[in-house]
């Protein structure tokens, strides 16, 4: 992303989803990526969190969520 200049641009998040405060980024993002960890818990909790954050227009992909391997390990 350096390459590109889009530093200001972006924050990637390192957390435990379950303990992260979505809070201080309601309303202000506009690309999420959530990993499921193949989950349904965090997929639950990761998409209801990432709802309150998007910006009216944002946009949010998915991955690990489905599927057999999907439990609430």
């Amino acid at each position: 992303m350096r390459d590109l200049g889009l530093e200001s641009r972006y924050q990637q998040l390192h957390c435990d989803s379950m303990e992260f405060d979505p809070r201080p980024y309601l309303a202000s993002v506009e690309l999420a990526f959530i990993d499921g960890a193949h989950s349904l818990a965090y997929v639950r909790n990761d998409t209801e969190k990432v709802a309150q954050m998007m910006a009216a227009r944002g946009l949010v992909f998915w991955h690990d969520y489905g599927g057999k391997a999907d439990s609430d390990r």
